[in-house]
C-alpha cells in the first residue's frame, strides 16, 4: 500500500496489481478523511492539499502499472485526447451538444479501456520495462 509512496519519483520499472490497487485504496481512505475534515472546517483546503500531494505518486504508480502489462506509460493520456476535443470548441464559442456528448462518450470509453489495462495481470516474464516485480 505504501510502496507506491516510496517510489513516488520513479517512472521506470513495473508495479504489480496489488501495489497499484493498494495505493488506490489508500487514496480513497485518505481522500475521504480529508473530505470529512473539510466538511467539519467548512471549506475545502485539506482535499486540495491531499490531491496535490498525491498527484505525482498517482501518475508514477499508474505508469509503472501500465509497464507491468507491457504498455507504455503514455497510454495514461488516452482519456485526455477526446476531452481536448470537448474543451477546444467550448473555448472557441462553438457549443454543439451532440459534438460535446460524442467526445465525452469517447473519453469515457478511453477511461474504461485504461481501467481494464490497469486490472490485467502482470506479464509473467521480463519485458522492456524491467524484470518481474516482487
Amino acid at each position: 500500500m505504501f510502496k507506491a509512496l516510496k517510489k513516488y519519483d520513479q517512472l521506470s520499472g513495473r508495479a504489480t496489481r496489488s501495489e497499484y490497487w493498494g495505493f488506490w485504496l489508500l487514496n480513497l481512505i485518505v481522500g475521504n478523511i480529508a473530505l470529512i475534515i473539510d466538511f467539519l472546517l467548512g471549506f475545502q483546503v485539506v482535499v486540495i492539499l491531499v490531491s496535490l500531494c498525491m498527484l505525482v505518486p498517482n501518475i508514477t504508480v499508474a505508469v509503472r502499472r501500465l509497464h507491468d502489462t507491457g504498455r507504455s506509460g503514455w497510454w495514461l493520456l488516452l482519456p485526455l485526447a477526446p476531452a481536448l476535443f470537448v474543451v477546444a470548441p467550448l473555448l472557441s464559442g462553438f457549443e454543439s451538444a451532440a459534438v460535446i456528448l460524442f467526445f465525452f462518450a469517447a473519453s469515457a470509453v478511453c477511461t474504461l479501456l485504461l481501467i481494464v489495462w490497469l486490472t490485467l495481470p502482470s506479464q509473467r516474464c521480463e519485458n522492456s520495462y524491467g524484470g518481474i516485480p516482487s
